[in-house]
């Protein structure tokens, strides 16, 4: 089977180089819209999944939960012509990031959207809108 035409896809990777161990595993599975990738650095787990569903307002939903060095969230919507969408991630239960992109066109010829945004990451702070 071509990997495209497979359900799940998986990998494994183990660097191990004097003191530094990493292990990654992490599977995607394109029938359930799930991906998830797990990592142990130096004997510290961190981890991240998501899950894609549809809703009836035609939209895509995307909620993504883990943990790296604190809990984390992401959730974001998107129209499935791609035309609006958002972003909001969550660090240790702070909003760290919202992302709003809205007006989007995509041609040949150009690409035109307008984003708003938010950031609150480590003491920086920004809040912008944009037109791309």
């Amino acid at each position: 089977k071509q990997w495209y035409q497979r359900r799940v896809h998986g990998i494994q990777l183990t660097l191990d180089v004097g003191n530094f161990k990493l292990i990654l595993d992490g599977t995607t599975d394109f029938v359930k819209k799930y991906s998830m990738l797990n990592a142990m650095i130096n004997e510290t787990d961190y981890y991240i999944s998501f899950q894609l569903d549809e809703t009836p307002e035609d939209k895509w939903v995307v909620e993504g939960t883990g943990n790296i060095f604190q809990p984390v969230s992401v959730y974001a919507e998107f129209m499935k012509d791609i035309s609006t969408g958002t972003l909001t991630v969550m660090f240790a239960e702070e909003r760290v990031a919202f992302l709003r992109a809205k007006d989007i066109l995509i041609s040949e010829e150009q690409i035109k959207a307008t984003l708003d945004y938010t950031l609150n990451i480590a003491g920086f702070a920004d809040k912008r809108s944009n037109k791309l």
